[in-house]
């Protein structure tokens, strides 16, 4: 994950916008610069070999190709927090450094694995090796 690329700087955001359309909003911009990113290597690596029998061909490189500009972060994501609510005490989390599914580490961290039966025979049937 690129950093800094929405600061954590402590602005509070606008006051009707609910919280959850928000975050949606933070998922769907993430989304939509990953897409921007996956451009710009497709076209980079690419244009690479065509650059290069370019330069084999005459001598200089051309110029390098014209790049799909990353999506600007609006400031309503600016000192977004990440407002997961605490078990012991019931307050909002008020961390600023979020990831891109919306919420800090302590409270969007990955998943502990399948809880139930099937679950768990799903998850060993999917291993290579299958079932042990």
């Amino acid at each position: 994950m690129p950093g800094a690329i929405c600061s954590g700087v402590a602005v509070m955001p606008p006051v009707n916008v609910d919280a959850n359309e928000l975050r949606r909003q933070y998922k769907a911009w993430w989304r939509e610069y990953h897409h921007v990113e996956a451009l710009r290597r497709a076209i980079l690596l690419t244009g690479a070999r065509l650059r290069a029998d370019y330069y084999v061909e005459h001598g200089v490189w051309p110029p390098q190709p014209a790049l799909p500009a990353y999506p600007p972060c609006p400031p309503e994501f600016e000192g977004m927090t990440c407002g997961a609510h605490g078990r012991q005490k019931g307050r909002p989390c008020r961390r600023v450094d979020i990831f891109e599914n919306g919420r800090c580490k302590n409270h969007g961290g990955a998943s502990t694995g399948p809880k139930s039966a099937e679950g768990k025979a799903r998850s060993a049937a999917n291993l290579r090796g299958g079932a042990k």
